[in-house]
C-alpha cells in the first residue's frame, strides 16, 4: 500500500542545536597554571624579599610548562601558553636565583663592615653605606 501524503520537506533554516555545534574542549590546563604561576612569579620579582614566593611559584610553573609542552605534542592543544608559563617560570626562576646571590653578597659585605667596626658610629654608617 502507498503512502497517501508525501515525507513533509525539510526545513532550511530550521537549527541544530539551540546554541550551535558544541566543540569539545582541547585545551591543556597545565599549560594555563603554568602561564598563571609564571607571570605570578615575574611579578614578586621587584618587590624587596619577594624573592622567595617567585622562586616558589617558578619551579611550578616550569614543571607544569614542561608537561604542557610535552601533552601539546601529544595533541591535546595549548602551546603557546604552556612555552609563556615555562618562559615566564624559568625567567622566575633565574630572577630569583640572582637576588638571592645579591642579597647574599651584600648580607656578607654589611657583616664584615659591622665586625670590623669598633664603635656604635662606625657600625651605623656601615648600616647606612650598605
Amino acid at each position: 500500500m502507498s503512502e497517501p501524503w508525501p515525507p513533509p520537506a525539510q526545513n532550511p533554516y530550521a537549527a541544530g542545536a539551540p546554541y550551535g555545534h558544541v566543540r569539545p574542549r582541547s585545551g591543556n590546563a597545565l599549560s594555563v597554571v603554568s602561564l598563571v604561576f609564571g607571570i605570578l612569579g615575574c611579578l614578586l620579582l621587584p618587590l624587596g624579599t619577594a624573592f622567595v614566593l617567585s622562586f616558589v611559584l617558578g619551579v611550578p610553573a616550569l614543571v607544569c610548562g614542561i608537561i604542557a609542552l610535552v601533552r601539546a605534542g601529544q595533541g591535546a592543544g595549548g602551546k603557546g601558553l604552556a612555552i609563556a608559563g615555562t618562559s615566564l617560570g624559568g625567567l622566575a626562576l633565574v630572577g630569583a636565583v640572582l637576588l638571592a646571590a645579591i642579597a647574599t653578597a651584600q648580607s656578607r659585605s654589611l657583616d664584615d663592615c659591622i665586625a670590623k667596626a669598633t664603635t656604635p658610629e662606625e657600625q651605623i654608617s656601615c648600616s647606612l653605606t650598605r
